[in-house]
């Protein structure tokens, strides 16, 4: 949903393709356009340089600024609250792949 103006439509289609709740998903913004959408999802994600009006409704904030690692640091952070380790997945899909 990176050039969509109408973010909700565009949020709505992604959740009913992959047969999602609002709830069970995670919107990165960093800007007013995505306000309305960031409302919807059960994760609204900032990074660093986001506008200030979103601070309010995001559930958490990057450290890093968006185009500058800010992904990766949701990714993470996401994984970490589930247990997972991408390190760790990395090397045991290598393994598998390796064992096929």
């Amino acid at each position: 949903v990176v050039v969509a103006w109408d973010k909700i439509s565009a949020l709505h289609e992604l959740a009913q393709k992959h047969t999602l709740d609002l709830n069970q998903i995670g919107y990165v913004g960093n800007d007013i356009p995505d306000l309305v959408a960031m409302e919807q999802v059960g994760m609204a994600v900032c990074v660093a340089d986001t506008e200030p009006e979103l601070l309010p409704f995001c559930h958490f904030q990057t450290e890093r600024e968006g185009g500058k690692g800010a992904c990766r640091e949701v990714i993470n952070f996401v994984l970490a609250a589930k247990g997972l380790d991408l390190v760790k997945i990395y090397r045991d899909d290598i393994g598998n792949a390796k064992a096929r």
